[in-house]
């Protein structure tokens, strides 16, 4: 993990996940859960494998681990072991003198504000991911797609921090590299995905920013590399540039289950796909600069010509220079937070001087995933370490 993340990740905290992921997921196999068969693999695909093969997904994805939950939780449920409020939102934590955190007030299914007190109070209620304004001024970006989970709203952020808790993390994010909005307005769903790396097709576009600069090596075959170039561009944001000649040459198109006739077709349907006569007009319609766009197409068609390019791409089987020329809007996008309540070891929310705020703690999405991912993604560095702590945390807190 500290490899893949480039030693970004906070080691104390990725040292504490992967030591007790064993015991945590010897209790999910125990408990029912199925890998996929050729499970374990190297990585989630894209991004910077393992060494060994360690990463396993359930044969439903993440429903795959929900069952287990439920059918673990469903019997103290019913025994009375466990009480489960639904439609019951958390506002903020009641706190003694001093700071120690005793309960939570709460407004209840019926509008009526309650309060329940106990021992200790964990916060495991998410990330703010679908709250636009604060994934701004958090992140220091427009959430400018629509992927994440509606009640990821930083509840649990927002309470913790009136708590005394302070935020680590920010940034480090990274936006994941591949995706087409289906409006040019924001926040948009995602229309659909394209296919970036060389492994599965070889790229016969280039990709260029608002300038209608090419700012990376588009046949890399990194993920990170991409993701972290993509993060130093306006917006976020970049385009994908070809002509008619390579529409009608590339043996399959770049958006994933597409067929050749379906992504022709997209061009007179969807506002994030461009078709012009000249790339001075392309540049119009997709709001590039156009001098810089035609410089851009000059440089790449010589190094097509010479076989040699200044960023290092390989594969360049045609030139860019067949009207119609067309460009298609790609934009960075967020499926976790980077941000984070700051904890210990213990997993207890800290304050900014690093004391420890008594009786409160939290795990999950809500540490922020640049504290266990870094500036990167490392395979099973989300869902794994949320299973962990919160495993280690029922042992801790609860009666036996």
């Amino acid at each position: 993990v500290m490899r893949i993340s480039q030693g970004t990740a906070n080691r104390q905290m990725v040292r504490l996940a992967v030591d007790h992921a064993p015991a945590m997921a010897d209790w999910l196999f125990a408990a029912g859960f199925t890998a996929r068969a050729e499970h374990p693999v190297l990585g989630g695909g894209g991004h910077d494998p393992y060494t060994k093969a360690r990463y396993f997904w359930g044969e439903n994805g993440g429903l795959s681990i929900l069952r287990i939950l439920e059918n673990e939780l469903q019997p103290l449920v019913d025994a009375g072991k466990v009480t489960v409020l639904l439609q019951t939102r958390a506002t903020s934590l009641l706190q003694r003198r001093g700071g120690a955190v005793e309960g939570i007030a709460a407004t209840g299914a019926d509008g009526r504000a309650v309060e329940y007190r106990g021992r200790s109070v964990v916060l495991t209620c998410g990330g703010y991911g679908s709250n636009g304004e604060m994934f701004e001024r958090l992140e220091g970006i427009r959430d400018y797609a629509d992927t994440v989970y509606p009640y990821s709203q930083g509840a649990g952020i927002i309470m913790g921090l009136a708590a005394g808790g302070y935020l680590r993390g920010a940034e480090l994010r990274q936006p994941l590299f591949n995706a087409v909005l289906q409006e040019e307005s924001a926040p948009s769903r995602i229309l659909v995905r394209l296919v970036t790396d060389p492994t599965q097709r070889e790229p016969w576009e280039i990709y260029v920013n608002v300038r209608g600069e090419r700012f990376l090596q588009e046949d890399t075959l990194t993920f990170d590399a991409k993701e972290k170039a993509l993060k130093g561009q306006p917006d976020e944001r970049c385009w994908v540039v070809f002509d008619q000649a390579i529409l009608d040459a590339a043996p399959k198109p770049p958006t994933r289950s597409w067929s050749k006739a379906e992504y022709a077709e997209a061009f007179g349907s969807f506002p994030t796909f461009y078709k012009a006569d000249t790339l001075q007009a392309l540049a119009a319609a997709a709001r590039i600069d156009a001098a810089g766009l035609a410089a851009t197409v000059v440089e790449y068609n010589a190094a097509q010509a010479s076989g040699r390019d200044r960023l290092g791409r390989r594969h360049m089987p045609l030139p860019i220079a067949k009207p119609p020329f067309y460009a298609i809007r790609m934009q960075g996008y967020y499926l976790v937070d980077s941000a984070g309540l700051a904890v210990d070891t213990q997993l207890r929310v800290l304050r900014q001087d690093g004391r420890a705020i008594p009786n409160l703690y939290a795990a999950g999405e809500l540490l922020g995933m640049g504290t266990l991912q870094g500036s990167s993604y490392p395979g099973g560095m989300s869902v794994t370490p949320a299973l962990t702590f919160g495993k280690l945390l029922g042992e801790k807190l609860l009666p036996v």
